[in-house]
């Protein structure tokens, strides 16, 4: 029989109250998504008098470390109209949603989707901020398909970043309208800013963002809607200070192995 010496063992023991103390300090012990709650995202459903608004707290699943997804699908009671969501959220905070709209009515009408995400910290060194807003029509009743604001002699953007309660960005710049051939798909987007995303100047956040989505959809038609809003805290002084040190470091390594 072969037989370990002394330090070897011990040699092995220190290795595993090493492993033990790293696993304890980065959470290595505990099961990915264990006892975390998903962030309480409310999707706000008005189709314009159709029906009353109303309120949805999906269910989310833990996708990766601080990230969620939610998904579903909403029909309202008088089966005008229906709605599916796939959102994903962190509340650092980014906030991305997909919808599908279809109307079911020979008409057009107007849709309000407003999905609001609490943030975990306040933040208040000012931010840095960027969003999109995409998204396919599709037409259905071989009459053509018409995609555009709600009706009004004001009608809000299709695509509004809001801050506290506070409307922040819209999107498109101006007021635009899209269409779809009989039987047709057309694409519309992305629309942009803070890009590269998030680089615009925002203001602190103290509770919450969220995203207005307002649309006027064609009878028997579809609408796909991509919207997307993150925002991220000044950086510090320090750890800008520490990026210039990393970068200056990566142009000397590139300069090396050009000289070499």
């Amino acid at each position: 029989m072969k037989h370990q010496s002394l330090g070897s063992s011990m040699h092995k023991v220190i290795l595993g109250l090493g492993c033990v103390v790293l696993a304890t300090l980065f959470g290595a012990s505990s099961p990915a998504g264990a006892d975390i709650i998903p962030p309480d995202v409310t999707i706000c459903i008005d189709d314009h008098g159709q029906g009353p608004p109303d309120f949805v707290n999906p269910p989310g699943l833990v996708i990766a470390e601080n990230k969620f997804k939610y998904e579903g699908s909403h029909t309202p009671g008088h089966g005008r109209w229906s709605l599916e969501w796939e959102i994903e959220a962190d509340p650092d905070p980014f906030l991305h949603a997909t919808f599908t709209i279809t109307n079911l009515l020979p008409s057009a009408q107007d849709y309000t989707l407003n999905t609001t995400l609490p943030i975990t910290d306040p933040i208040t060194v000012g931010s840095l901020t960027g969003g999109s807003f995409s998204g396919t029509l599709m037409d259905a009743g071989g009459g053509g398909a018409t995609l555009e604001p709600t009706s009004g002699g004001s009608p809000p953007p299709m695509y509004m970043a809001i801050i506290d309660s506070i409307d922040y960005q819209a999107l498109p710049p101006v007021p635009q309208t899209f269409t779809a051939d009989p039987y047709g798909t057309t694409g519309f987007g992305p629309f942009q800013f803070g890009t590269p995303i998030p680089s615009q100047a925002g203001p602190n956040v103290l509770t919450d963002i969220a995203i207005d989505a307002n649309v006027r959809l064609s009878g028997n038609d579809v609408a796909v809607l991509v919207a997307t809003f993150v925002v991220e805290p000044v950086p510090e002084p320090a750890t800008l200070a520490f990026l210039g040190v990393g970068t200056v470091a990566t142009l000397a390594v590139r300069r090396r192995r050009r000289a070499r």
